[in-house]
C-alpha cells in the first residue's frame, strides 16, 4: 500500500490486485491492520506502526519458552531468532552444545517413543528428525533397536563454550 500513488493508497482493489487477492480479503486484512492500529490511515496518508511490532516480538519473546530457556545457554542465542533455530552449526562443540540445549528439554532416566522426541525438538525447528539423529551422534541421547530414546550419561558433561 505504501508503494502506491498517495492518491491511490486507499484503492483496496488495487492493493488487493498488487497482492494477489481478492478485495474481500484484502478489506479484511486492512480492517485487521487498522483496528489493531498496525496501519494508521489519514485520508491519503497511511502510517505502518512497526515500532507496535517490534514490540509485540519483544513481548512475544519474553513469554516464549524457548527464548527464556537460551537464558541459560547464551552462546546458543546466535542461533536462534525470535526461539526458533535459524542456524545449526557445523562444529562439533557448537553442535554438542545444541544437543545439550535440547536434551535439557528430556528428564533423564526416562524413555521417549520417537513421536514424543520429534513434539519436542520441534518447538525448535522444523528439521526435528536432523535435530533428533544429531543429539544421538553425538551421545547425548541414544536410540534403542524399538525407536526408544533416553538421555545417555554423557548428555552431563558441562557445555563447550561455544565463545
Amino acid at each position: 500500500m505504501l508503494e502506491r500513488d498517495p492518491r491511490e493508497r486507499g484503492a483496496v482493489s488495487g492493493c488487493a490486485e498488487a497482492l494477489g487477492l481478492d478485495t474481500a480479503s484484502a478489506a479484511r486484512i486492512y480492517g485487521r491492520l487498522t483496528a489493531s492500529s498496525l496501519l494508521v490511515s489519514n485520508g491519503s496518508d497511511i502510517e505502518v506502526r512497526l515500532d507496535l511490532l517490534r514490540q509485540a516480538a519483544q513481548d512475544l519473546d519474553e513469554i516464549n519458552p524457548v527464548v527464556r530457556r537460551l537464558d541459560d545457554y547464551p552462546h546458543l542465542t546466535a542461533l536462534f531468532s525470535h526461539g526458533r533455530l535459524t542456524s545449526i552449526p557445523v562444529e562439533y562443540e557448537h553442535l554438542r552444545s545444541l544437543a545439550l540445549f535440547l536434551a535439557s528439554y528430556f528428564t533423564d532416566g526416562v524413555s521417549y517413543k520417537e513421536p514424543a522426541v520429534n513434539h519436542v525438538v520441534r518447538q525448535v525447528h522444523e528439521d526435528f528428525s536432523a535435530l533428533r539423529r544429531m543429539m544421538v551422534d553425538v551421545g547425548v541421547m541414544t536410540r534403542d533397536r524399538s525407536g526408544v530414546y533416553t538421555l545417555s550419561e554423557q548428555g552431563d558433561e558441562p557445555l563447550v563454550s561455544a565463545t
